[in-house]
């Protein structure tokens, strides 16, 4: 880094502990770097490294946010996408019948759609849109229902795909390891749904991990945790809202909650997700893993790989799990998925450092999915403090109270998310904006009270909250009573 970035007082702290070696998946970085990027200026190798992949973000595809739609089902439609190239295409539509036929009773005539993904046709989402009849402008559920469902893995179709979709529609993904699991997931839906008596209850849970001597998880409970507890117990008081931080959010205790007779019908969980290294046995296995409390941080354990019991992964739920349709809401590095190629570690050439074989969802999402929960909200690759952090000073946990004031309100999941998606856009258009006249007039960044921190926080935010997906149908809900 560069000397001003050493002796920078304002670091950004990123989530994310390697499982494999015990260290941080990365190290600091200074606002001014991340700014520096922003200014077009040249950063030394280190400082590119970190700041490349903000960089990059410029040349992404988006369109604008979704009006007013109507979110009820029967009228906003509802249609899966897949892509008719991948492994076992038959046997997964096959398995995933039982959830088909009853969406698609449920829909008005026409709004039942099934569509494909073409890997060689559909790389910009406007092609797509176009092929399908659909233009970048208001949803219009007769030619491209409003919820839509993605099955298969993100090799199948891309994630991109999924985060420029996911800014006008409500769209979730199922990807499962094998036939009998997406038909397990597709009967779990359906049965509550039909089901006259099945009633989440009003209980929900926020469990957030704050390590020892550790800026990232320290951040999340001061500036997430504790807030989103205070004011949903105040606004939602017909609900039973418990948290359990600090030491207290051990592996045992999310192991408790995951058995309790009474089930929370939402959680959140806000901790370091784990990041192992290729050549680890449990790369595939456990990457996006909860480290939890019993983690005393990176200053008394030292560079030693992270063990089973400091983590939560897929294989710590019983088979005889039966979740009862909850909601989990994971903030953590890799908690929703693994990209190819890590865009956080070019090298001075700009060559992508490729991190995994194939992009791949993680494992615990499935798994709770597989053990009875109808959706989990999750995030791919690195997860930034500023999804919920402003300009790193003040409190900005809107779009995740939002989404979560949805749900505990019986909105489906897909559309809840759109508070986090809408983010995302105002993000994007905010970065342009600033881009567009700093370029029309050199002194607009200084005659605007333009600083450090407010550029690194435009550009951070919006990359961060892009990459938030759903995980499960999103048209499904908690069903509490009214």
């Amino acid at each position: 880094m560069t000397d001003e970035t050493k002796n920078d007082e304002s670091l950004i702290a990123f989530n994310g502990i390697n499982g494999s070696t015990g260290e941080e998946l990365f190290q600091p970085v200074g606002v001014s770097d991340v700014a520096a990027v922003f200014r077009g200026e040249k950063l030394d190798i280190d400082s590119y490294k970190y700041a490349r992949y903000i960089e990059d973000e410029r040349s992404l595809d988006h369109f604008g946010v979704v009006g007013n739609v109507e979110t009820d089902v029967t009228k906003a439609g509802w249609g899966i996408v897949i892509n008719p190239e991948m492994n076992d295409f038959k046997e997964i539509l096959a398995a995933l019948d039982p959830l088909l036929k009853h969406r698609e009773n449920q829909v008005d005539a026409g709004l039942f759609k099934r569509l494909s993904f073409l890997p060689d046709k559909d790389v910009l989402i406007t092609r797509w849109l176009a092929r399908n009849g659909a233009g970048a402008s208001a949803v219009e559920p007769e030619n491209i229902p409003y919820y839509l469902l993605i099955i298969g893995s993100p090799e199948d179709i891309p994630f991109s795909f999924q985060y420029s979709l996911d800014t006008q529609y409500a769209v979730g993904r199922v990807d499962f390891q094998s036939v009998e699991d997406f038909a397990t997931y597709a009967a779990q839906v359906v049965e509550r749904e039909v089901s006259t008596t099945h009633r989440h209850s009003k209980q929900a849970v926020l469990f957030g991990v704050k390590n020892e001597d550790d800026a990232a998880t320290h951040a999340s409970d001061v500036k997430l945790i504790q807030p989103l507890h205070a004011s949903l117990s105040t606004e939602h008081s017909d609900w039973k809202i418990d948290v359990v931080r600090g030491e207290e959010a051990s592996k045992s205790q999310l192991s408790k909650i995951f058995a309790k007779d009474d089930l929370p019908s939402f959680l959140l969980t806000a901790s370091h997700g784990l990041g192992f290294e290729k050549t680890d046995a449990r790369f595939e296995a456990d990457q996006g893993a909860l480290l939890c409390g019993d983690w005393p941080g990176v200053s008394k354990w030292g560079n030693n790989p992270i063990p089973e019991e400091h983590y939560f992964s897929a294989k710590d739920l019983p088979n005889n799990t039966d979740l009862q349709g909850m909601v989990c809401f994971i903030f953590a590095c890799y908690g929703g998925g693994m990209p190819k190629f890590d865009a956080f570690d070019h090298q001075a050439t700009g060559n992508v450092n490729i991190i995994a074989d194939a992009p791949f969802t993680s494992k615990l999402p499935s798994q709770l999915l597989v053990s009875g929960a109808s959706a989990v909200i999750a995030h791919v690759e690195r997860a930034w403090a500023a999804s919920f952090i402003g300009d790193f000073s003040v409190d900005n946990k809107g779009a995740f109270k939002g989404t979560i004031d949805d749900l505990l309100t019986g909105v489906p999941v897909g559309h809840a998310m759109h508070f986090i998606n809408d983010y995302a856009s105002l993000m994007q258009a905010e970065m342009g904006d600033l881009q567009e006249n700093s370029r029309l007039d050199p002194f607009y960044i200084d005659n605007h009270d333009i600083t450090d921190q407010v550029m690194a926080g435009v550009y951070i935010r919006k990359n961060d909250a892009r990459n938030y997906i759903l995980l499960g149908d999103p048209a499904t809900y908690l069903n509490v009573e009214k």
